[in-house]
């Protein structure tokens, strides 16, 4: 592949994470075959300028895994960075349909439909470019009400 090939792809990759974070949310169910992260964790994106140089890198990226069982979230604490995009894979274990919603300041994030039980679908989260504590929880029902929420903590320090 060439430079210019590579160039192409990241700028590819760039963009449909941009479109992704604008659009609030972008989930795909039971997609676990397509692997977005590279090894260390991070999708290596960048954007190029005017002159096809590279510029400076997107924002981090991060995969997190989250089971959803009746009627709680494992783990029920996720940490990130300001301005991180988190890839958040949910797997629904329980027996009930279950989903999972982030309140954050832009508006809520989430994925678009429950999954049944025996489903996996993940979902971008654009985590806000502000520290602090922030909901997710189950949509469906009164699943919140029983229980089933977790906190983002979102801070400069390095995440655990």
């Amino acid at each position: 592949m060439t430079v210019n090939q590579v160039h192409r792809v990241l700028c590819l990759q760039a963009a449909l994470l941009v479109w992704a974070s604008t659009t609030g949310c972008a989930s795909d169910v039971d997609s676990e075959n397509t692997d977005l992260a590279a090894e260390d964790g991070q999708i290596a994106s960048s954007e190029l300028d005017e002159k096809g140089m590279t510029a400076a890198p997107a924002a981090p990226v991060r995969r997190v895994e989250v089971t959803a069982r009746d009627f709680r979230f494992t783990p029920n604490r996720l940490f990130a960075e300001p301005g991180e995009t988190l890839i958040v894979s949910l797997r629904n274990a329980g027996t009930h349909p279950h989903s999972i919603a982030f309140e954050l300041p832009g508006g809520t994030q989430g994925l678009r439909r429950p999954l049944q039980p025996g489903e996996t679908a993940r979902v971008s989260i654009k985590v806000p470019r502000r520290t602090g504590r922030f909901v997710y929880y189950c949509p469906v029902a009164d699943h919140r009400a029983r229980g089933m929420q977790g906190m983002l903590d979102v801070s400069r320090s390095p995440v655990p």
